[in-house]
């Protein structure tokens, strides 16, 4: 199994954030679970950063390794086709509305804008 390592830009005081959208692709890496360990951070919305505790210079790990043994991955899931199919078909008909109701109040503001100008 494989992970997506991203790198974040130091902030001070422990917070880390992400680099601007067109640098993040950039900064991923992918790399061996077996070589990974999950650290412990948190989202702290007032700073736009993740705060990550540290332990002896280092990011304070919430376990030392990923437990791989016997894990065969996440299951698929189940769809069903009938609700798929439905919902498709719903989904047409929502859209041909929305273009209808748009076109509709656009020409009526259109009208409205040029009656209420003399025109």
């Amino acid at each position: 199994f494989v992970g997506d390592v991203m790198e974040m830009e130091f902030v001070g005081d422990g917070y880390y954030a992400e680099f601007p959208s067109r640098e993040r692709r950039s900064r991923i890496t992918v790399q061996e679970l077996e070589g990974l360990s999950p650290i412990s951070a948190s989202y702290v919305r007032s700073a736009d950063a993740f705060f990550v505790p540290m332990s002896d210079g280092q990011p304070k790990v919430t376990f030392e390794r990923f437990e791989l043994e016997g894990y065969s991955g996440p299951k698929p899931l189940e769809v069903n086709s009938d609700v798929v199919e439905r919902d498709g078909k719903r989904y047409v008909e929502l859209k041909g509305q929305l273009l209808r109701d748009a076109a509709l109040l656009g020409a009526v503001g259109t009208l409205v804008t040029l009656l209420s100008k003399g025109v």
